[in-house]
């Protein structure tokens, strides 16, 4: 190359110090605007970004992680894909961006929750997942030609439970939409009338069993889970209704959400803690959303006899299983980890129900199982070692709920 050409070229490593620059500039403005105060503010801020990273920018939806087929445990046939949107997600990718300051990425992931809710689906309402453009093709392939990590077998692309019935996600869904009613801006008519339309057509399907928030690969079922996120959706409804006054009919709501609390109580309650499924015995850690969901207080003695359940039966040195997978409750064969949401889930359970040392041992040991960049992976193995997808979106929003809550109660009790 002669000097003439040479001189033209531009100066990489002006260029490459300029964008670094300006990419450091952006993102310590992005963070200057969190509004969050409290203690683990850097862990905290570290989860706030994850979500940020997870975010498609032209739509504002939240992916739940950017990886796919990692095994759940080596050698297992649980291997999902995960990078896609899933509507359970959206109550708490709101509470947490709109407690955190976050108005702006509240707002579009609200707009892009609106357009779903205006769509027609074939078994319901809603899928259970998108792509992050808002398509609903999410058709679940088997490469057979491909191993991932660790040899791991099978790798799948896409996710068949996108075409399961899960009716909780209703629950969630409405609950997000009730928190940016109050905390955001008034939603719009046009959007009400599609919340309206959903809580119809609960009122219809309620009793319906389902495979629920573990998106269990096996016969429908009754998980009481469900049903309490049923209750969640139309509780939602009617508050939001009253306090704006908007058109729906009440009574059908009363009546319907009555039933199903009723239900819960009389059969999804085994003496001992609220169980998986109506009329069973096995306890379940989604349970310990159901005073996170305000259907019943931390402090009730029902879900302080649940949470000591969950405390014996499915948490191991401070760590949290879902469910135990000895039986095969889900269809599949083989184990897996603890879940580390389900493990946040607990340490705010035992905040609310002022069991703080307990709380605050159990959260800053979960610390430990992040990386060095402050990421969780979606499960905890039996050597500590991180197993399926990473980093979870899941995760990091019970990080953030758990953080702030114990934060809450620490200083409620330092200064009454």
């Amino acid at each position: 190359m002669d000097e003439g050409n040479r001189e033209e070229r531009p100066d990489l490593d002006a260029y490459t110090r300029d964008q670094l620059f300006r990419t450091i500039g952006k993102w310590r403005g992005w963070a200057s605007r969190c509004t969050y105060v409290g203690r683990w503010r850097e862990i905290v801020m570290r989860s706030a970004l994850t979500l940020k990273l997870l975010t498609y920018e032209p739509t504002g939806a939240i992916i739940a992680a950017p990886t796919c087929s990692l095994p759940e445990a080596i050698g297992g046939v649980r291997n999902w894909d995960y990078r896609y949107v899933w509507i359970r997600d959206a109550a708490f990718s709101v509470y947490a961006l709109l407690r955190l300051g976050y108005f702006d990425e509240a707002t579009q992931f609200m707009d892009w929750l609106q357009a779903r809710t205006a769509e027609k689906q074939e078994l319901a309402p809603l899928q259970v997942m998108y792509r992050v453009d808002g398509s609903s093709d999410v058709r679940e392939e088997t490469l057979e030609h491909l191993s991932g990590y660790r040899d791991a077998r099978p790798v799948r692309i896409g996710n068949s439970a996108s075409q399961q019935l899960q009716l909780d996600i209703y629950g969630e869904l409405i609950d997000s939409i009730y928190l940016y009613n109050k905390y955001a801006e008034p939603i719009s008519y046009d959007f009400w009338n599609y919340v309206r339309t959903l809580a119809y057509w609960l009122c219809d399907n309620w009793r319906k069993p389902d495979q629920s928030i573990w998106e269990f690969r096996k016969d429908p079922q009754q998980f009481t889970y469900s049903k309490m996120q049923c209750w969640v959706a139309l509780d939602r409804c009617l508050r939001i209704a009253l306090k704006r006054n908007l058109p729906i009919d009440l009574n059908r709501l009363r009546r319907e959400s009555q039933e199903i609390y009723e239900l819960i109580m009389r059969e999804g309650w085994d003496g001992q803690s609220f169980v998986q499924t109506l009329g069973g015995d096995s306890v379940d850690a989604s349970s310990l959303l159901f005073s996170l969901m305000l259907f019943v207080s931390a402090r009730d003695w029902r879900m302080q006899s649940t949470t000591n359940r969950i405390l014996k039966d499915l948490t191991s040195d401070s760590l949290v299983y879902r469910y135990r997978t000895d039986r095969r409750a889900d269809g599949l064969p083989g184990r897996e980890g603890t879940f580390s949401m389900c493990t946040f889930w607990l340490a705010e359970v035992l905040s609310r129900a002022g069991r703080l040392e307990e709380a605050r041992f159990m959260f800053e040991k979960m610390h430990t199982y992040g990386n060095h960049l402050g990421l969780y992976a979606e499960e905890i193995g039996p050597s500590g070692e991180a197993s399926g997808n990473f980093p979870q979106a899941f995760t990091h929003l019970g990080l953030i709920s758990a953080a702030l809550s114990l934060d809450r109660q620490l200083s409620q009790k330092r200064h009454p």
